[in-house]
C-alpha cells in the first residue's frame, strides 16, 4: 500500500516507532503537494490539509506492508 505522509509521520523516529518497521523511513520518497497548505485546526490531534492556490506542502510517499499499514491506522484511530 502506498501512503502519503504530510504530518507527524515525516519524522523518521515517529514513523519507525508507530509503524513497527525501523527500515521504513529510509524508503520514503520526498514529494511536494502544490496547491495545498498544512494547517492545525483547533481541538484536533493531527495536522490537516487545506486548499491554497499558491501553497505547497513538503511531504513524502512510502510503500508499506499490511502490518505497518494496520499499525499506522490504529495509531491514528482508524483501526
Amino acid at each position: 500500500m502506498r501512503l502519503f505522509l504530510y504530518g507527524t509521520l515525516l519524522s523518521a523516529t515517529a514513523l519507525a516507532r508507530r509503524s513497527g518497521d525501523p527500515a521504513l523511513p529510509a524508503r520514503c520518497v520526498a514529494a511536494t503537494l502544490r496547491g495545498w497548505q498544512r494547517v492545525a485546526l483547533p481541538d484536533t490531534r493531527w495536522p490537516t490539509l487545506r486548499r491554497q492556490l499558491r501553497g505547497a506542502v513538503m511531504c513524502a510517499v512510502v510503500v508499506v506492508d499490511a502490518a505497518a499499514a494496520w499499525r499506522l491506522a490504529a495509531d491514528e484511530g482508524g483501526a
